[in-house]
């Protein structure tokens, strides 16, 4: 069974969770103070697991590093930074809900930051349901006020908005950066990087504090964010991907802003009370959840079913490690997420069940992404034959290897899964 969606709906739950553990900070430290403490309790907490992967930092170029600077400045504390702010603001106004679901709209910043940085391909689903979305998130926050807005109500909703810009910038950057390191070797340079850059934020901002003021619960509270909703959940949520169908993966995360409601509305608000919602914020929140799984569902699934290419002769690569491919050059846009999938592959007037994958080959070194399929059951000479892929299922996103052998391990658990396929 595979267990990556199960893993995703525990990450995206502990997320929800973190709200419950984070409030009770802002009551006595700022939020970039808090920042910069959680960031120092994650290393700490995970020094063993992000020490082992030190030798593989050595091999980032200089241009590598600064986008893991800009990652970490803008994601993981300016966004964190954000987030909190809006919780503490959220407390004056006894809203818990708004600040938590509003980090559903985190997809069409990706997807806006995408067509716009990366290219990517601007869909009809994406230009009908978004308006869809910012009306959710609009009654979902004001109801149906449109002249007064409440100044407070205002601050948490633009807080919480900054933070998903934020967070959705970091994940297009992050597409790059796991081009060269695993997730774990990803999460912990980022929190390292983050422990100097908050300082410099919590000195800029005039902000005091003392690590002697911390008391046994506040020190309790950041070791609980480091183990569960922090680092812990980044490393989950990572590895539950790694495995996981992109559309099924959005219908996982759903478990955030389920949850998210289940504490705000019962007594576990942790502002006091259960909060009291009206019939226009519970539309909006339908909405919002919605027009965003929507988009993303149909965003992540928005690839052509058939591609037709020329076989070509390529490096020989993959019949050292006992998967001989087919290299495939087309024609066709592949807007296709870089990745591992199964399918067919249809040569002459046959067709044969394939292992096919889209992307660069990071083990080789090779920036450049090549469509390639390892045919099973098959053995004959195809060069310059017309191939026709078909893709059926995905199986795991393009990963970063450390050495060949890693690479041929993984591939023999993707040809396990898909001759378990009826495909």
């Amino acid at each position: 069974m595979n267990t990556g969606p199960f893993i995703i709906m525990l990450a995206a739950s502990l997320w929800a969770v973190d709200a419950l553990i984070r409030t009770p900070l802002t009551r006595s430290l700022s939020p970039a103070a808090i920042v910069f403490l959680e960031h120092v309790a994650g290393i700490i907490v995970f020094s063993p697991v992000f020490f082992r992967a030190r030798y593989f930092y050595r091999k980032l170029t200089s241009f590598d590093w600064v986008i893991i600077f800009l990652m970490t400045a803008v994601s993981s504390v300016l966004g964190t930074v954000f987030f909190t702010k809006a919780l503490s603001d959220s407390f004056s106004t006894g809203d818990f809900i708004t600040p938590l679901l509003l980090q559903k709209t985190q997809p069409l910043f990706v997807i806006f930051l995408s067509i716009l940085f990366l290219k990517e391909k601007m869909t009809r689903n994406y230009l009908i349901f978004t308006p869809l979305a910012l009306m959710g998130s609009y009654l979902m926050s004001f109801g149906t006020t449109i002249y007064t807005v409440d100044a407070g109500k205002l601050s948490v909703v633009l807080f919480s908005l900054g933070a998903t810009l934020c967070w959705g910038t970091g994940t297009i950057l992050s597409k790059y950066i796991l081009g060269k390191l695993t997730p774990v070797e990803s999460t912990g340079i980022r929190f390292l990087l983050a422990i100097p850059i908050s300082f410099i934020v919590v000195t800029m901002s005039g902000e005091q504090f003392s690590l002697q003021h911390l008391s046994a619960p506040h020190l309790l509270r950041f070791i609980m964010i480091a183990l569960s909703t922090g680092a812990g959940a980044l490393i989950l949520y990572y590895k539950g991907l790694a495995n996981t169908e992109a559309k099924i993966s959005t219908l996982s995360e759903l478990s955030f802003p389920l949850l998210s409601l289940i504490i705000g509305l019962t007594p576990l608000n942790p502002y006091g009370s259960a909060q009291i919602l009206t019939l226009p914020q519970f539309v909006g929140i339908a909405l919002l959840v919605i027009a965003v799984s929507v988009i993303t569902i149909r965003y992540a699934t928005s690839y052509p079913a058939m591609l037709t290419g020329i076989v070509v002769r390529g490096s020989g690569d993959g019949k050292k490690l006992g998967f001989p491919t087919a290299n495939i050059s087309t024609s066709h846009q592949i807007s296709v997420p870089y990745g591992v999938y199964a399918g067919t592959c249809i040569i002459g007037k046959k067709t044969y069940q394939a292992l096919i994958h889209w992307g660069p080959r990071l083990v080789f070194g090779e920036k450049r992404p090549q469509l390639e399929a390892h045919i099973l059951d098959f053995d004959k000479n195809i060069y310059g034959s017309t191939a026709t892929i078909c893709l059926k299922k995905f199986i795991r996103p393009t990963l970063f290897f450390h050495s060949k052998e890693e690479l041929k391990r993984t591939m023999d658990d993707d040809l396990e899964k898909i001759q378990m396929m009826n495909i």
